[in-house]
């Protein structure tokens, strides 16, 4: 949940008690798999605080990216790793028979307002059957869209 905790270090607005005041130190947020949203109304207090004082891509002075892998599609009666992304899809985004990185879904993963990014065949971690978001080989299909001017909506 990287991303929803650094969506949080942005705030001014305390949680908790305590306050990072991160916007003033970040211009361009880049999330990598994060689940920014749990379509289960017990998802976590702190995703649903920052979904509720901060929906998507909500300061205009940062530029957000959102990165999503697209490497397995949940299936109940699939191979081990299909079941698995399909009890983790179902969890976080409602629908077990989605599209995912192996842990979290599209749909989840792709933050309101932000430059998109999917990446095929890339997983949340290497035990998914792709190579993750910071392997050599992928860091470079996202960090060059990351740092051109396409995609600059802020």
């Amino acid at each position: 949940a990287g991303g929803v905790i650094a969506r949080l270090f942005l705030s001014p607005t305390p949680f908790l008690g305590k306050s990072y005041r991160g916007l003033e130190f970040v211009a361009h947020l880049i999330t990598l798999g994060s689940p920014h949203y749990n379509h289960n109304l017990r998802g976590s207090r702190m995703r649903r605080w920052v979904q509720e004082q901060y929906p998507g891509s909500f300061f205009a002075s940062v530029r957000y990216t959102s990165v999503a892998g697209k490497v397995i599609r949940g299936s109940r009666h699939g191979s081990p790793r299909e079941r698995w992304a399909y009890t983790c899809y179902r969890r976080l985004g409602g629908d077990g028979k989605a599209w995912g990185d192996g842990l979290v879904p599209l749909s989840s993963q792709l933050l309101e307002g932000s430059q998109q990014i999917v990446l095929d065949g890339v997983s949340h971690f290497t035990g998914f059957g792709g190579p993750w978001y910071g392997s050599a080989q992928v860091t470079p299909r996202w960090w060059k869209a990351c740092t051109s001017d396409e995609g600059r909506s802020h």
